[in-house]
């Protein structure tokens, strides 16, 4: 039975993403995965550069929120409805990640950046997830502009 539901999820997620509407639920998995990795590394010490990363990742969230903000209203419009499909599929995932990556570097530069402190840590997670998050909803919100623009004028999608 179990092995059933699993087959009929899988084969859901596939058609979804065949659809270009691959949800955020899987987005925020592998993001989730790639937060405990990017915890573990600053743990161990491995990250030296942890405040250019810090800064690097806060500029990263900053510059998709202030472009959000231009084209969620530019959206709304009827200029361009592959902007308009994209936004609406992905911009919920956009506005978590870029709103996310912002707050916990905001929070982890106005602490210390000690190694031993399992604060840090946890915050680190949570930049890791929050910045893969955005990071992987851009990839889709950019792959799903080009497929709509290129299997409208192409039958090559299908």
């Amino acid at each position: 039975m179990l092995i059933g539901i699993n087959r009929i999820l899988i084969e859901r997620v596939i058609i979804m993403c065949r659809q270009n509407s691959c949800s955020c639920g899987t987005s925020l998995l592998v993001s989730i995965i790639i937060g405990v990795g990017v915890a573990v590394l600053f743990s161990l010490g491995i990250l030296t550069n942890a405040l250019v990363a810090l800064w690097v990742s806060f500029g990263i969230g900053l510059a998709i929120l202030l472009t959000l903000l231009f084209l969620i209203p530019l959206a709304s419009t009827n200029l361009s409805p592959a902007l308009k499909k994209c936004m609406c599929t992905y911009g919920k995932c956009l506005i978590a990640g870029s709103v996310g990556t912002v707050v916990t570097t905001l929070a982890a530069l106005a602490l210390e950046l000690l190694i031993a402190s399992t604060v840090l840590i946890i915050i680190f997670f949570l930049i890791g997830v929050a910045l893969s998050f955005l990071i992987i909803s851009l990839i889709q919100f950019l792959w799903c502009m080009i497929n709509f623009d290129c299997c409208r004028q192409h039958d090559i999608c299908r």
